[in-house]
């Protein structure tokens, strides 16, 4: 039988990280070369511009929602349920008025019903 001195036996049971280094760098290559060929794509979008009114009263074909800065839904001054609102924005025109200080969860909540149901929707918000 063969003895194997200290530094054989040594030398024989190291694992060879050259070649998973060479793997490695072969795939940040890829991954770099790859990478770059998948361009994020915008899309320019122009906002419309906010306009300052006046007159604060819609006409009178528009029915006025109202959102206070508890959420409340108001319609023509009159508390009313989200329900309620379903049924009235049919085909309407629609102006939701909306305090600074309403939750965005009551606002969302009437801009979803009003873009599904009504004819035309209008925006506004109260600066008191």
């Amino acid at each position: 039988m063969i003895k194997l001195s200290y530094l054989d036996r040594n030398r024989h049971s190291a694992y060879f990280i050259t070649p998973l280094i060479d793997i490695l760098f072969i795939l940040i290559i890829f991954f770099v070369l790859t990478g770059s060929f998948n361009s994020l794509r915008t899309l320019r979008v122009n906002p419309p511009e906010a306009v300052e009114r006046k007159d604060t009263q819609p006409s009178p074909d528009t029915l006025l929602v109202q959102i206070d800065s508890q959420g409340s839904l108001l319609l023509a001054d009159t508390p009313v349920t989200v329900d309620t609102l379903k049924t009235a924005l049919n085909g309407r025109k629609v102006t939701i008025a909306v305090d600074r200080c309403a939750p965005f969860g009551a606002f969302a909540q009437v801009f979803d019903l009003a873009a599904a149901r009504a004819q035309s929707l209008e925006i506004v918000y109260l600066q008191e």
